[in-house]
């Protein structure tokens, strides 16, 4: 795939069926073998994203060898870790909210297939391009910083597509074309707030990052890590007061934040699994 520089900021590449195609660089190319390119369009914008073979290989040891740090992912925090440390970004302004349901009432009433309905609709495109690209920037910034400064990162292994289905209907047995209640209002909220915190992307970036650094990603079943204590083990449901609190009722261990709780059960079982497997943890 032949790829030639016009000026410092575009080049062009000559793809298949569509010959020369202009772009501008957003990187120099020079000295990296081109294996394929992927042509997408979001909204009025086209991009080519190419995909070259850097020549960097995964080091044998991470430079911070019996380093672990467990993480939590969360709908109120995005990531808690074992550390304590809790991570978070609001994505979008409060300003910026208004303005969206400000938008999207006008969709709502607006003629479709107008002039003043594509306009709008532009708008609120672009303002949810923009929080994507915040989304996607806090997580690739984060899974960056763990994964440099820790060898092993443990996870939960959670199926975000499946986790945000929409809530199935269920038919009245004793009327029927009626549905019972089924919740799917608050499974409706749960999603945006899983999807809005971008679990699937982190998770997709501390991948993609631990090839550069050697950390090895973990994944342990989610299973009562939010209800165990992390120090005796205890399980129970009493023992989580709120979202942010967990206090064991069988020790006498301080009062903690849930999610750190959370994910100091995650490392732990993620270690375990790691000495399980004959690896030094």
């Amino acid at each position: 795939m032949a790829v030639q520089k016009l000026n410092r900021r575009h080049a062009r590449v000559k793809l298949p069926k569509l010959g020369w195609v202009k772009f501008r660089a957003s990187r120099s190319l020079d000295g990296e073998t081109i294996r394929s390119a992927t042509v997408s369009r979001d909204g009025r914008h086209w991009f080519v994203s190419l995909l070259v073979d850097d020549g960097v290989s995964t080091p044998a040891e991470h430079r911070a060898p019996g380093t672990a740090v467990g993480v939590d992912r969360g709908v109120v925090v995005a990531v808690a870790t074992s550390d304590g440390e809790l991570i978070d970004r609001n994505f979008t302004t409060a300003g910026e909210r208004r303005r969206a349901v400000v938008l999207q009432r006008k969709l709502s009433r607006a003629a479709k297939g107008s002039v003043n309905r594509g306009k709008i609709a532009g708008k609120l495109r672009k303002f949810r391009e923009a929080e994507r690209d915040r989304r996607e920037d806090f997580c690739v910034k984060t899974a960056h910083r763990l994964a440099y400064a820790n060898a092993v990162v443990v996870c939960e292994d959670l199926k975000t597509r499946t986790m945000t289905r929409r809530a199935r209907a269920v038919e009245d047995p004793c009327h029927a074309g009626r549905f019972l209640a089924n919740g799917a209002a608050s499974k409706s909220g749960l999603n945006r707030a899983i999807l809005g915190k971008g679990w699937y992307r982190f998770e997709r970036a501390l991948t993609s990052v631990s090839r550069y650094t050697g950390t090895q990603v973990i994944k342990v079943p989610a299973a009562f890590t939010s209800l165990r204590c992390s120090v005796c083990g205890h399980v129970d449901p009493k023992s989580r007061e709120s979202q942010a609190v967990f206090r064991c009722t069988h020790c006498s261990r301080p009062a903690e934040h849930a999610e750190v709780n959370a994910a100091k059960n995650i490392m732990a079982a993620g270690l375990l699994a790691v000495s399980a497997c004959g690896d030094d943890p």
